[in-house]
């Protein structure tokens, strides 16, 4: 396996707890959804649960250790620090391309700008990420 992502949908259900959904990619660049589970929180102890119950699983089912060179979320510190905590391997961690779009727009919005060079640049940025 060489590519994970994962992040949590909420508004599914009436108690509004996060599904957390995590899927992974092959070399073929397929992707596989892996996991589905609701939580009661977003939190490090609910994605290290998830992710720990994915390794045991595996090792089950593969009998081989689950390795992942690219690991891709929001920015989120709990899904970092749950990936560093949970994976013994040396891997890369993503930010979701969507996520860093919206934080640019977001961000960009409410900037004051020092001079009309800036405004331009943070401009420009922002149409070419879209």
């Amino acid at each position: 396996m060489s590519q994970f992502a994962w992040d949590a949908i909420y508004k599914l259900n009436t108690l509004k707890y996060p599904l957390i959904t995590t899927v992974t990619q092959d070399s073929t660049h397929l992707i596989f959804p892996t996991s589905f589970t609701i939580a009661s929180t977003e939190s490090e102890a609910s994605y290290s649960f998830v992710l720990c119950a994915l390794k045991k699983a595996y090792m089950k089912i593969f009998k081989q250790s689950l390795n992942y060179k690219y690991i891709m979320s929001n920015g989120a510190d709990y899904i970092f620090n749950a990936s560093e905590k949970n994976l013994e391997e040396d891997h890369i961690h993503l930010m979701c391309y969507f996520h860093v779009k919206k934080a640019i727009k977001r961000n960009f919005a409410k900037k004051k700008y020092r001079n009309k060079t800036e405004k331009r640049f943070c401009i420009a940025l922002t149409i070419y990420i879209q």
